[in-house]
């Protein structure tokens, strides 16, 4: 039940985020968006690190109930290696690029660059929610083949 509630908290995060990504960045208030998006990566990146801990134990136990899926357990440990550094990579660039708004220490925002950073974000959320899904799948796929259920 804990490892539910940590994934649905998770999941939640991926969706607040969704939703101030997708607001439109208005030029004179990239500052105030980027601060937003950095916050709640902040909590996304919180949610996340007890994730990279379920996800670990059902690893063990996909290979506990079948060790011909390790190639399959090894290639969804890489994806969440590339989601943890890619997280990381994407809470870097967004706070440069509220720091370069400060009115303090230029009078231009970097409107275009946080327009393609956007989309980057959306793109990196939508591949987030669906590793989560994958992964669900293949517990239940090693369960199934566990129990000898089959087609």
């Amino acid at each position: 039940m804990i490892e539910r509630d940590k994934t649905r908290l998770y999941r939640r995060r991926l969706r607040e985020l969704e939703a101030i990504v997708g607001e439109p960045v208005i030029p004179g208030e990239v500052g105030e968006w980027c601060e937003s998006v950095e916050e709640t990566l902040g909590r996304v990146r919180n949610a996340w690190a007890p994730v990279l801990g379920v996800h670990e134990s059902a690893y063990s136990g996909i290979l506990e109930n079948n060790l011909e899926l390790g190639g399959q357990v090894e290639r969804l440990r890489s994806e969440d290696n590339g989601f943890s550094r890619k997280l990381a990579s994407l809470t870097r660039v967004i706070h440069r690029a509220g720091q370069s708004c400060d009115p303090d220490q230029t009078s231009e925002e970097p409107f275009d660059e946080v327009g393609l950073f956007r989309d980057e974000l959306l793109t990196w959320i939508a591949h987030a929610r669906g590793h989560e899904k994958v992964v669900d799948r293949w517990v239940i796929e090693a369960s199934m083949r566990d129990s000898g259920v089959s087609d």
